[in-house]
């Protein structure tokens, strides 16, 4: 049987336990979470969970975190903090991004205009085509075509727009 790690006491946003099949399951408040599993948070989630030794495990967005007996063994809220995984964590950029963008900020000082001397991007018509591109595994076209009716349309609003049929009365003066 499962040991049970606590209990979601808080759910913001799209928070998930992922068991060890893979099999997710969305949480929300007084579900259980086990040994094992792994919470995930979305772009906006956050989680907070009451451990079943008396401390609190929180967890923030676009986080992830792997539930363990070790938990429990600290006890209370003197427990060590879980630190989500690396891919959670912000990283620092590496030399070659640096080096990209300070060769990027010459060439705009210098006058150059990066949206003609770049290289394309990975985005627009094309890119991808083997993974759910233009027309690839998800279907769809690279372009959008328009074509007009040439049709016509009365405007009818509901009121009488016809001319006015009384005099209008002017002051005399």
């Amino acid at each position: 049987m499962a040991t049970v790690i606590g209990v979601v006491r808080q759910v913001v946003g799209e928070v998930f336990a992922v068991a060890g099949d893979g099999t997710r399951r969305p949480l929300v408040e007084g579900d259980r979470v086990f040994a094992g599993e792994q919470l995930v948070t979305g772009a906006e989630g956050a989680v907070a969970i009451n451990l079943a030794s008396g401390g609190e495990l929180t967890l923030g967005r676009d986080s992830s975190t792997t539930l363990s007996t070790q938990m429990l063994s600290a006890g209370g809220d003197n427990a060590a903090p879980v630190e989500p995984t690396a891919d959670a964590q912000q990283q620092p950029p590496s030399q070659q991004e640096l080096t990209d963008v300070q060769q990027l900020q010459a060439a705009i000082e210098a006058g150059a205009d990066p949206t003609q001397a770049a290289e394309a991007t990975a985005a627009g018509p094309g890119a991808g085509a083997g993974a759910g591109g233009a027309g690839g595994v998800g279907g769809g076209h690279s372009f959008v075509l328009l074509s007009e009716t040439a049709g016509a349309v009365d405007p009818t609003i509901g009121f009488p727009t016809g001319p006015i049929d009384f005099t209008p009365l002017f002051p005399q003066g």
